[in-house]
């Protein structure tokens, strides 16, 4: 398996867009969503949104996403970790951990402080991973825990400074 940003493998865009269509059809088939826009936003190296891919001999097996504010955020709550999405055939594989922690270590080095994520069905991966739970939600039915990571933001010295 190979993780690499979408923007470096745009060949894999159409397997991405169509991941995420039969993962949440209820927002990007019958509702609102826009996957082929949501997947071409996030073709970029810095910034956000930015998103990973995770493949197999140029089969997609996994996306996620750094975004902005998502379901759950309160102010001051800016990046958060989004569309994390695994084929069936490849869950319990470790792929959605790998995913999270590009993205974590990724986050970092873009010289964000924490980063945030919603999920109803995937809070033992952030847990292991050191994230903390910062509240429930319920939405339609639906429990949902809203997490976050602090992250060590390298410390830059002057020139005349001593370490």
């Amino acid at each position: 398996m190979q993780i690499a940003p979408i923007c470096a493998v745009p060949e894999l865009m159409d397997q991405v867009t169509e991941l995420i269509r039969a993962i949440w059809p209820d927002h990007y088939v019958t509702g609102p969503g826009d996957a082929a826009a949501d997947i071409a936003d996030r073709m970029r190296t810095h910034g956000l949104p930015f998103g990973l891919v995770a493949f197999d001999t140029g089969q997609v097996i996994g996306t996620a996403a750094l975004t902005g504010p998502s379901f759950g955020s309160m102010a001051g709550e800016e990046v958060w970790i989004g569309g994390l999405a695994v084929t069936p055939k490849a869950r319990g594989q470790g792929h959605a951990s790998a995913l999270v922690q590009q993205l974590t270590d990724h986050a970092q080095a873009e010289g964000f402080s924490a980063v945030h994520a919603t999920t109803a069905g995937a809070r033992g991966i952030f847990l292991r991973q050191g994230w903390s739970e910062q509240r429930v939600l319920s939405d339609d039915g639906r429990c949902w825990c809203v997490l976050r990571k602090i992250l060590s933001v390298p410390v830059e010295y002057g020139a005349d400074e001593k370490i």
